[in-house]
């Protein structure tokens, strides 16, 4: 899937809370997703993508094109450890204006001698109560957002 350029995100109402993009088999990725598709997060949208397709030119270029939409429209965006420590859709979401909630113990945060990510990220632990974390999204104020 190619990275989205900052910028190049169209302009969109934001009217999901919560967005989600790629695959719950992966890590505690299923605890979360469940989490965000029960009552605790009704404003939240998730996209799940098939690590299994066989057509992975045409799933990542339709993919990439609805979580772009998804990262745009929405003020917040899940991005939980995958395979390895790090994650695109952090990147992706930081460019198309979404706010990442990065679920990782051991994430690494570049440029973290220069960038303050505290000031436009928030972290949360993999252990930590995903219904108690989306409250806590939920009591932020949009204009605050």
């Amino acid at each position: 899937m190619p990275y989205f350029v900052p910028g190049t995100c169209p302009a969109r109402p934001r009217t999901s809370r919560l967005f989600f993009s790629g695959s719950q088999k992966v890590g505690n990725r299923q605890q979360w997703v469940q989490a965000m598709a029960s009552a605790s997060c009704p404003t939240c949208v998730v996209h799940e993508t098939q690590r299994d397709s066989t057509d992975s030119f045409t799933r990542g270029l339709r993919g990439a094109f609805f979580a772009e939409a998804g990262y745009a429209s929405s003020n917040f965006s899940l991005q939980i450890r995958g395979d390895t420590s790090t994650r695109k859709g952090v990147y992706d979401s930081i460019a198309c204006g979404a706010i990442p909630l990065i679920v990782s113990d051991a994430m690494p945060l570049p440029f973290h001698r220069w960038l303050s990510w505290e000031s436009f990220a928030i972290r949360a632990l993999e252990t930590a109560s995903p219904h108690r974390t989306f409250r806590s999204l939920a009591e932020i104020d949009s204009a605050q957002v």
